[in-house]
C-alpha cells in the first residue's frame, strides 16, 4: 500500500529504472563499488553493501533504500522522544514528512543512496542530542561514506562540545 502510494497507485512502476544516477548506482554495484563516475564513486558504501547481497542489484537497492526509510522513521520517533515530544506530536511530524514530495522521491526512485544519508543524518541528530559522541563520530563516516551531504552535520558535534566545555568552566568559576 505504501509503495503504490509512492508510485502514482502503480507497484509496476517502481520496477521501473529512473534516471538520476540509479544506472550509475546498479553499475558499481555490479562493476565494483568505486567504478561509477564522479560524484557517484564517492558514494561508494551503499554500492558496496549492495554488491554483497545476494539478489540483483536493482533489488538490493529497494532492499537497503525501504529499510533504510524504516529505521529512519524508528530514529525520528527516538529524536522526538529525546526532544520532549508527545507521541501524538512526533506521528503527525512523521506523517507530515512522509507525505513530503522530497521524500516520497525515494519511493519513486529507491536506486538512489538518499536514504542512507536520511538514516545516518537522523542518527547523527539523536546521538547529538543524547551526547553519545561515538555513535554520532560513527553515523558521520558511514553517512559520510554512502552520501557524501551527510559531512555538513559534523561540525554540529564541535558547536556542542564548544557549549558544553563553557558551560563546566562557568560551573567551576561560580563555586
Amino acid at each position: 500500500v505504501v509503495l503504490s502510494r509512492h508510485s502514482g497507485g502503480s507497484p509496476e512502476r517502481l520496477m521501473d529504472i529512473p534516471t538520476g544516477g540509479s544506472a550509475e548506482y546498479i553499475a558499481m554495484a555490479q562493476r565494483g563499488p568505486l567504478a561509477g563516475p564522479a560524484p557517484f564513486r564517492y558514494r561508494f558504501l551503499v554500492p558496496l553493501i549492495v554488491s554483497k547481497l545476494p539478489v540483483p542489484a536493482e533489488l538490493g537497492f529497494r532492499i537497503v533504500t525501504f529499510t533504510c526509510l524504516g529505521l529512519t522513521y524508528v530514529v525520528a520517533l527516538y529524536v522526538a522522544e529525546a526532544l520532549g515530544i508527545s507521541l501524538l506530536g512526533s506521528l503527525i511530524a512523521l506523517l507530515s514528512v512522509f507525505c513530503a514530495r522530497t521524500h516520497a522521491f525515494n519511493y519513486w526512485d529507491p536506486l538512489l543512496v538518499d536514504g542512507w544519508g536520511l538514516l545516518a543524518s537522523f542518527v547523527m541528530v539523536w546521538a547529538l542530542i543524547r551526547g553519545r559522541d561515538a555513535i554520532f563520530t560513527v553515523a558521520a563516516v558511514l553517512g559520510t561514506l554512502g552520501r557524501e551531504s551527510v559531512m555538513f552535520f559534523t561540525p554540529a558535534i564541535f558547536r556542542r562540545t564548544a557549549s558544553s566545555t563553557r558551560r563546566r568552566h562557568l560551573r567551576r568559576s561560580l563555586q
